[in-house]
């Protein structure tokens, strides 16, 4: 099996701010692609929000659709793929390592048998090389595959902004029981 995983991040890293870094992931047999997975759910979210023609579906467009509509995708989401998330009272930069690596921590525990693990981040200014380097010892005898690519271009990555902004406005909101 592979596991696939789309990360994505809400907020900024910076001091006394509220910063989110969301995984949307899900076992699949090898020769499914990163690429593909994904569309299909894209596409019925798209649909839900009334979003059809937008060229990338991003939280800060869908929340104007209503908070009730995003939570009902985010619902649907939730039923096709799992979902972890990290939210962090953020200090500085490094806040985003940090919290992409104990989200990585908690995927590979959850995907125990694995034989590869692709986790495609959304582009963030982070060092891919060092991140590489930091998640490979996490993930044990899973062949790791760290892809830095633009949402834009890849469908679960916006799912994954959904899924990121959802969950940070949920917890500024106070309802930080999200899980």
């Amino acid at each position: 099996m592979k596991l696939i995983a789309y990360v994505d991040e809400s907020g900024l890293p910076t001091r006394c701010s509220t910063f989110v870094v969301a995984a949307v992931w899900k076992l699949v047999p090898p020769s499914v692609s990163y690429y593909q997975l994904g569309a299909a759910a894209l596409l019925r979210a798209a649909r839900e929000l009334g979003m059809e023609r937008a060229r990338e579906l991003k939280y800060t467009a869908a929340r104007r659709r209503g908070w009730e509509a995003v939570g009902r995708v985010v619902e649907e989401i939730a039923r096709e793929f799992q979902i972890d998330y990290e939210v962090l009272h953020a200090e500085g930069p490094s806040d985003r390592l940090r919290a992409l690596v104990a989200v990585a921590r908690r995927l590979v525990e959850r995907a125990r048998g694995a034989e590869v693990c692709v986790l495609v981040i959304d582009e963030a200014p982070l060092d891919a090389d060092a991140l590489r380097r930091t998640l490979k010892a996490l993930v044990g005898g899973c062949d790791l595959h760290v892809r830095m690519k633009s949402s834009r271009k890849v469908a679960g990555l916006q799912l994954a902004d959904l899924v990121a902004g959802f969950v940070r406005e949920r917890y500024l909101k106070g309802s930080a029981n999200a899980r």
